[in-house]
């Protein structure tokens, strides 16, 4: 698709011609302008996707995080918080090479107010073009109390001999010419200096990298609003678009094209950045959001985030989120804006947690016996600090899960973390030395919760956060219904929900089931690594021979009751509840599942002793009728990657990385095996995108080693 570029604007490109443009056009310019970009540009993704190549097992974390962001904004509706303003303490690291870069301490009050202007919505240029326009409810101020407790202005100098720094991270440290970061649970850190290489600035994602790198970077010539503020970046949007990213907002194409998301339920869709104030440009179906401060748009164009991006970066405060230390900093002597621990009336459980060196590989969860999440933490960003959590809880049982990202414990090769669950009274009700792998469980029970037999209630899925199965098919679409009895599947998706459950020779799994459209698998699959297991799929309708076949005798349209003696097929621990409705070829399955239940033993007129069963279970592995779709494998895989395609002639597919980059493009035959060479991609999850001359598309995980 060609574009054409408006007289006194530069319009979007396709991405590599936006970057074959940048190296023409931009190198052209230099000397003849003063050095002045013509576009903006920022490295933050670069510098990520560089971090995550260093260290794969930043991908969990970053994982970790959005399961953490997607739970809060399920909880809370896009609201936000509801505990007032939060107030973020600054300091501005500036580091020159002589007196120009030096920038005053008026400019960099300029830069403040523009933050606090443009996250609070009263900046005067913002207007009523976008209706999700928000105020996000955060607020910065510059630092009044160093780390050590003293006196401060929250702005350090530093001259240096380095006479421009890249984005290497080099102005971040010290021996480096540099400055070193405050601590990055207490501060946001911005440093200012000579950037090369014509970047504005980049930003370190939540979890992207380590605390002492943590923080955002600007060229001393775009910050601020007055001094070396040089137009058209004069208006200070460079650093409210990068603390944006600091806050675990994409560029709002998402970096990539129409099929690549920025995690946004409000932005429109977009297949590249703008440039100048291209209003009313309009790319995949709508129109682009140019003014959006996380597009390319020159800063007076800029002028909103939207209730959805609010959503994302207050979730970051949230229970468990990333920046949530921010609340208690004392950077301004009392810290930011936080929640008075409510009177507990019910169980009083505290929590004390002694982190490793590796913080940021260590996340929990707090679970109640129906599976829902009541409480949840990390990754963290401290080394060795003690977080202490206290909970409210109802009679019942509960399991904490504790998860380690690398799969080595907390304890004891790299530090000596542990934990311990206790009472009002101090009594503990779980401990833990932290030796352990990639996870942990501990079960307690409260008041009645350990001596009563647990109620065989259905699922409310209303308590549940209802997600894609490792982004399987995720272009489908579901429905909670009858005030959360039903959970409606259609098209062509799986959706999971967070299930901690140990299924033992006794386990049964019962619900109701209801269809208007036969697909390729229909069922509930119990699982714990986000990988399609045959073994623990109850297959009960659909056409393919995927999963255990010994309860697919669905038929019609009407209700039909399952109960299924699970303990009889396999027994292990699971800690997910996923719910298959694929259909590859058409999107057009629908399924309904209503009053699931897992029990054990007997619950009300069902008794296991009438279910019990000596079959085999009969397991299929889609192998006899693939009607159309992608095979891979292996899968995971190390050193190549065999793709092939059925039920089509041909399609296009596309492997992208984590980050959304696309890190390989090829064509396939039906009935052709192609291989691709992958030894040379970092380790971590990838998507193969692919769609087929029918215009059907295809969405399958891949795991490189």
């Amino acid at each position: 698709m060609t574009k054409h570029l408006p007289a006194h604007s530069i319009n979007k490109l396709p991405f590599i011609l936006v970057l074959a443009a940048n190296l023409l056009f931009l190198s052209a310019a230099y000397g003849q302008q003063n050095d002045i970009p013509l576009q903006r540009n920022c490295s933050a993704m670069e510098v990520l996707e560089q971090q995550i190549a260093k260290n794969p097992a930043r991908a969990r974390v970053l994982n970790a995080i959005e399961e953490q962001t997607a739970r809060f904004i399920q909880k809370h509706k896009g609201a936000g918080l509801a505990t007032g303003i939060i107030t973020i303490p600054v300091v501005v690291h500036v580091v020159y090479n002589n007196s120009t870069q030096n920038i005053s301490d008026a400019q960099i009050r300029s830069q403040i107010q523009v933050l606090n202007e443009d996250f609070r919505r009263t900046n005067a240029d913002a207007d009523n073009t976008w209706s999700q326009a928000a105020d996000v409810g955060i607020e910065f101020k510059l630092a009044t109390h160093n780390y050590m407790g003293t006196s401060t202005t929250g702005i350090t100098r530093t001259s240096t001999s380095v006479t421009s720094f890249s984005k290497d991270d080099a102005v971040k440290f010290s021996n480096r010419g540099g400055r070193n970061a405050w601590p990055a649970d207490s501060y946001l850190n911005i440093w200012v200096c000579n950037l090369s290489g014509n970047t504005l600035g980049y930003a370190q994602f939540p979890g992207g990298g380590p605390a002492t790198t943590d923080g955002v970077v600007i060229s001393y010539k775009y910050f601020g609003t007055t001094g070396t503020a040089t137009a058209p970046f004069n208006k200070g949007r460079t650093t409210t678009h990068e603390v944006g990213h600091w806050l675990n907002l994409r560029h709002i194409w998402g970096d990539g094209g129409c099929s690549v998301d920025d995690n946004v339920n409000d932005t429109p869709p977009s297949d590249a950045p703008n440039y100048g104030c291209a209003i009313g440009h309009s790319s995949c179906g709508t129109t682009d959001m140019v003014q959006n401060y996380m597009d390319y748009s020159d800063d007076a164009c800029m002028n909103l985030f939207t209730a959805g991006q609010k959503a994302r970066m207050q979730a970051m405060f949230g229970n468990g989120g990333y920046r949530a230390s921010l609340l208690t900093s004392r950077g301004l002597g009392g810290g930011g804006t936080t929640t008075p621990a409510p009177t507990c009336t019910t169980n009083e459980v505290k929590l004390k947690l002694v982190l490793d060196n590796y913080p940021t590989e260590t996340s929990w969860e707090l679970k109640a016996s129906n599976g829902s999440i009541v409480a949840a933490g990390g990754p963290y960003s401290t080394a060795v600090q003690t977080i202490n959590e206290t909970f409210c809880l109802p009679d019942g049982c509960y399991d904490f899960v504790i998860t380690d990202a690398y799969g080595d414990g907390i304890c004891c090769t790299h530090g000596n973390g542990n934990y311990s669950l206790t009472d009002a009274s101090g009594k503990v009700l779980a401990s833990s030395a932290g030796s352990f792998g990639a996870t942990e469980t501990k079960n307690i029970c409260l008041g009645s919760g350990g001596s009563s037999t647990p109620a065989c209630t259905a699922l409310n899925f209303s308590n549940y956060s209802v997600s894609s199965f490792a982004d399987q098919e995720g272009g489908g679409t579901y429905q909670v219904q009858d005030n959360g009895a039903t959970l409606f599947v259609s098209g062509n998706t799986w959706k999971q929900i967070p299930f901690s459950y140990t299924v033992t020779a006794n386990t049964v799994l019962e619900f109701e089931y209801r269809s208007t459209r036969m697909g390729e698998v229909q069922g509930i699959s119990f699982d714990n690594d986000e990988k399609i297991t045959p073994e623990t799929t109850f297959r009960v309708y659909g056409n393919q021979n995927l999963g255990i076949a010994n309860y697919d005798n669905y038929s019609g349209t009407s209700w039909k009751k399952y109960t299924i003696p699970v303990g009889s097929f396999f027994t292990g621990n699971f800690t997910k509840l996923v719910f298959v409705g694929d259909d590859d070829r058409y999107a057009q399955q629908t399924s309904y599942f209503r009053n699931v239940k897992v029990f054990e033993g007997s619950c009300g007129s069902t008794r296991l002793a009438d279910l019990r069963t000596s079959q085999q279970p009969l397991v299929g592995y889609q192998a006899d009728a693939v009607a159309a779709g992608i095979s891979l494998y292996p899968n995971p895989g190390k050193d190549v990657l065999h793709i092939e395609l059925a039920g089509e002639k041909s399609a296009t597919a596309i492997l992208y990385n984590i980050t959304g980059k696309k890190v390989w493009k090829g064509r396939l035959t039906e009935n052709q095996q192609l291989t691709v060479d992958v030894s040379a991609l970092p380790a971590g999850l990838y998507t193969l995108r692919s769609q087929g001359e029918s215009g059907a598309t295809y969405n399958q995980k891949f795991i490189k080693e």
